[in-house]
């Protein structure tokens, strides 16, 4: 009996062990989009500034000049503000020389912190080239490092020059006054989406569609693996669930057997 109840548990085993294998290629993750865009900003969300509210009460626009090293698109400027900065905030985005591109106002703004408005439509902007980021407050009170930009700053793929800030005092206007001071103004970029790699089909010779049928054959995405192999565990899902599923097979046709044994004995 003892004998039995080992084989027993020795074909329960190997059927888990082939059901696990199974679900196990339903459970991986999926592999990421090619190519997908992350976003990134010249600040993270935890930065903030030396002086939240600095006592200037005047009606100010304050900017940034960035540069990023690949082309995407900006789709949000950011600002960092203190409680007295009150009021309406508009935010925009100019071309170097003062064009503006396009500009948006600020809705659901908590008391303080970091404030986001996205545009309708991101902005597709070039690689190496020169863009202003500002907004706009009419009752002043900023938040400000001083000589943060004396020297530039570099995050990820966008960069600000050295005394690379602006500001201009009024009802707004591109902030054409150069500074080398961080007044907390950020955009949300994009890297431009690469396209998908398409499979590509050869035509097939006259010569060899008249002598036989053209095998089809495909150019293969490098990092797809024509084993099946998924980019981001290395796992052969086809390979794996044919493993668990002939080890499932193989325990409940032993389960089977077992169970005519016993019961011829118990007879």
């Amino acid at each position: 009996m003892s004998n039995q109840r080992s084989v027993l548990r020795a074909v329960r085993a190997a059927a888990a062990t082939g059901i696990v294998a199974c679900l196990s290629v339903l459970t991986l993750p999926a592999s990421p989009a090619h190519g997908a865009p992350e976003p990134f900003s010249l600040f993270a969300d935890s930065t903030t500034p030396a002086v939240a509210n600095w006592e200037d009460p005047a009606a100010i626009e304050l900017g940034v000049k960035f540069q990023s090293d690949v082309d995407g698109t900006v789709s949000a400027v950011r600002f960092y503000k203190g409680n007295k900065n009150t009021g309406t905030h508009t935010g925009s985005l100019w071309t170097a020389g003062g064009d503006l591109i396009t500009t948006a106002t600020f809705t659901n703004e908590t008391e303080a912190g970091w404030q986001t408005v996205t545009f309708d439509d991101p902005v597709e902007i070039l690689a190496d080239t020169t863009y202003v980021a500002s907004y706009h407050t009419s009752v002043g009170f900023y938040s400000v490092t001083l000589d943060a930009f004396a020297n530039g700053l570099s995050s990820g793929p966008l960069h600000v020059p050295g005394n690379g800030a602006g500001f201009l005092y009024g009802a707004g206007g591109f902030p054409s006054n150069a500074s080398p001071h961080n007044y907390f103004v950020d955009v949300v970029f994009h890297k431009k989406k690469k396209p998908e790699p398409t499979p590509t089909q050869p035509a097939p010779s006259a010569s060899a569609s008249e002598t036989a049928a053209p095998t089809a054959s495909a150019t293969v995405p490098p990092g797809n693996g024509g084993g099946g192999g998924l980019p981001v565990t290395g796992v052969n899902a086809p390979s794996l669930a044919g493993a668990g599923l002939v080890l499932a097979a193989i325990g409940g046709l032993l389960a089977w057997r077992h169970r005519r044994r016993t019961t011829r004995f118990v007879a």
